[in-house]
């Protein structure tokens, strides 16, 4: 445990430090500043495939809500993308807090993939891969699903996506669109974007609580 010198102190109360933030850091290390576990987020910073609209829904009713509900159950989240960049559309933010290139699996008890995230995100592969290889929860919502299947975690796994997009995963069993767990990996074919358009319903409140029952274990 690391603890300031009465000089050192000072200083940081200089800097706008808060006690509560410096007692944090003398306790947990550098740039903590809460006890709670942390999971991380994969985020893309380009517009979707059905442009500004289609990406409001997305950062309003998936990401923000993933982020709303995990921090209400005790976790912190941290979000990460490829550039970095918050993600902004029709007047809605999704908060990025850094590069998927800084991060440190080990900082994190655990990995959840919002459909919104389905491009091609190759920093993000390895990131995947690491959590999978130790055990740790792994989840994904309909087109984040892709980013599981192309990292080559759902070889013989059962998974779920929106119907049709199982076509481009070359591995793994296919089971329909709800919300499926196979050992660490936890997977959910409708998110608030194709609930809309089909009429089903949306499985991130379902995804959310499976993943923090997975994360308690």
């Amino acid at each position: 445990m690391k603890w300031f010198s009465g000089t050192g102190l000072a200083a940081l109360l200089a800097l706008g430090m808060t006690t509560g933030a410096i007692a944090a850091e003398q306790q947990y290390g550098p740039g903590v500043t809460h006890n709670k576990p942390v999971v991380l987020l994969i985020a893309r910073g380009e517009a979707t495939a059905g442009g500004e609209t289609s990406l409001k829904i997305a950062i309003d009713k998936e990401a923000n809500t993933i982020i709303g509900k995990l921090n209400g159950l005790g976790y912190a989240v941290e979000v990460a993308s490829e550039d970095g960049k918050n993600i902004q559309a029709g007047g809605s933010t999704l908060k990025v807090d850094k590069k998927l290139a800084d991060v440190q699996v080990t900082d994190y008890v655990g990995v959840i993939i919002p459909c919104m995230s389905s491009g091609n995100i190759l920093s993000g592969l390895k990131i995947v891969q690491d959590m999978h290889s130790r055990n740790l929860p792994v989840a994904a919502q309909n087109g984040g699903v892709l980013i599981l299947a192309t990292a080559g975690v759902l070889k013989g796994r059962n998974y779920s996506i929106g119907e049709g997009f199982e076509r481009y995963v070359k591995d793994g069993v296919f089971t329909g669109v709800g919300v499926v767990r196979d050992g660490n990996i936890l997977t959910s074919g409708i998110c608030p974007n194709a609930a809309q358009r089909t009429g089903l319903k949306d499985g991130t409140d379902e995804l959310i609580m499976a993943f923090a029952d997975m994360l308690k274990k």
